[in-house]
Parts: C-alpha cells; structure tokens; sequence
C-alpha cells in the first residue's frame, strides 16, 4: 500500500497577466471614440458657418401651426368667462366682520412692535406676553373671517379682485401667526 500513487492536482502555469492587453484595447477604443466626436464637432461648426446667418427682424411664429380663428380659450383670470360668477360689489371689503378683523391685525402689528423693543431691552416676559397676544389676536381674525371668505369665493369666484385682496390680507395674518407658532405659553 506504500507504493499507491497519490492523485496530486496539475501544477498552476505560469502565464503572463492579461490585464496590460485589456488596457491597451480600452485606450485604443477611447482614442477612437474621441477622434469621432471631435470630428463630429468639427462638422457641426463647418455646417453653422455655411449657413446664412437670419436677420434680427425675423421673428418665428409661435402660432403658425395652430388653424386660423376659433374660440380662445378662455382663462380663469378673464373677466369675460367668470360664467355663473358676478362680479363682486364695490363694498365688499367695508363688511364688518372684515374691518372688525383689520382692526384686529392692527392691534396684533403693534403689539408685535412692542414685543420686539422688549425683546431688544432684554425684557423677555414682556416680550411673551405681547407675542402671545399677538398671536391670539391674529387667530382671532382668521377664524372671524374664514367662513366669510368662503362665502364670498362661493359667489364672486376666486379670480374676482376684492376676494384676492380678501384672501391676501388672510394670507398675510396666517404667515404673522405662524411666525409666532415658536412663543410659548410655558416660557412665561
């Protein structure tokens, strides 16, 4: 049994490494690939340059391919297609329940005044204070005025002018409040 041959496996050849031939094929393809874009490049300038330049006073119609005539259609700013909506009446921004709440807003613009000059001094409970007041009052004013301006959208349509100015002072009131969202009655 001493004499059996052991199977052993075949020794590893050594063979020269195939990655500098790799190399050089992909540099070969590169350089090939550069040479047809500049060419290309080369091209497109040759053609730019052969062309007529167009005068300035040429202008390109943006609606020559749309038919001649037809119904525009129409925006939601055009006063002319509001359809079932009428126009809103000259009054509608001295309604109470809107002056009520610019009356409020102006109390909370100088309330807010008077917390920044406490704030400045160093005075931060004053400056709380004022700051929570202000808050109350501005979210007194939309809560006042937001059923109203849903009335109102209801019956004028949004793209009437007095119920953009409506929604825009709300607007503004909101973004106030939410400035003050950070003033916190446990810092008192």
């Amino acid at each position: 049994m001493a004499n059996q041959p052991v199977q052993r496996r075949a020794p590893r050849k050594n063979a020269p490494s195939l990655a500098p031939l790799y190399g050089a094929i992909g540099l070969a393809i590169l350089a090939i690939v550069a040479i047809a874009l500049a060419q290309k490049d080369k091209d497109a300038r040759a053609d730019a340059e052969n062309q007529p330049a167009s005068t300035s006073n040429e202008v390109a119609n943006p609606f020559a391919d749309l038919p001649p005539g037809g119904k525009p259609i129409p925006s939601a700013f055009d006063t002319e297609s509001l359809g079932s909506f009428k126009p809103s009446a000259e009054g509608l921004l001295a309604n109470p329940v809107l002056t009520a709440a610019i009356e409020k807003s102006e109390r909370a613009k100088a309330l807010l005044k008077e917390a920044s000059e406490a704030s400045a001094k160093g005075d931060r409970k004053t400056y709380h204070e004022k700051a929570l007041e202000a808050r109350e009052l501005y979210h007194a004013a939309l809560e006042e005025t937001a059923e109203w301006e849903y009335e109102i959208s209801e019956a004028h349509g949004e793209a009437d002018a007095q119920v953009g100015k409506v929604r825009a002072l709300r607007s503004i009131w909101f973004d106030e409040r939410k400035k003050l969202r950070s003033v916190d009655v446990n810092d008192l």
